[in-house]
């Protein structure tokens, strides 16, 4: 009998090592997919539509795994990123991981938040609730007024696109 819990036992841990190979390996797909310069289209936070102003920023998002550097008014936030595909919605988490004290201290914690790619890779959308909020990872694709949720969709800056257009 002990040596049929042991097999057992075994195979379990084989199992759940292969699927958590397997679901490692689906997360760093997306973080591959993701790889590259993209730009915003939509900022909305709490329920305020400030597009128009973050776009006439320019601020450029920067995916090379393991890290999403922002590029915003002359200042890189990087951020040490992982991706849950397996979690539906889909899941990151974003921890800051540059050496500026002042944006250290803006973020206390990892931003935790949930994603999609969509329009065959040339858009993501993110959604995550603010440090100031303090509320948990959203559930759903949510920024209505008292949510203290952002919803950020960006798009895939080509190579050859400047940014000026």
């Amino acid at each position: 009998m002990r040596i049929h819990d042991a097999s057992t036992k075994l195979v379990c841990c084989v199992c759940l090592a292969a699927w958590l190979a397997n679901s490692a390996a689906r997360a760093e797909d997306d973080f591959q997919k993701l790889k590259g310069r993209w730009r915003v289209t939509t900022y909305v936070a709490d329920g305020v539509d400030s597009s128009d102003v973050v776009q006439q920023e320019n601020a450029v998002w920067v995916f090379e795994p393991p890290y999403v550097r922002l590029i915003h008014q002359g200042v890189e936030s990087k951020f040490k990123t992982t991706f849950d595909s397996e979690s539906q919605p889909k899941q990151f988490d974003a921890e800051y991981a540059g050496d500026n004290p002042n944006l250290k201290a803006a973020h206390p914690r990892p931003i935790q938040g949930i994603y999609e790619i969509k329009g065959n890779g040339s858009l993501l959308r993110r959604c995550f609730a603010t440090i100031e909020s303090g509320k948990p990872r959203p559930k759903e694709f949510d920024a209505k007024r008292g949510s203290g949720n952002v919803i950020i969709v960006l798009e895939r800056i080509s190579p050859e696109r400047n940014l000026a257009d």
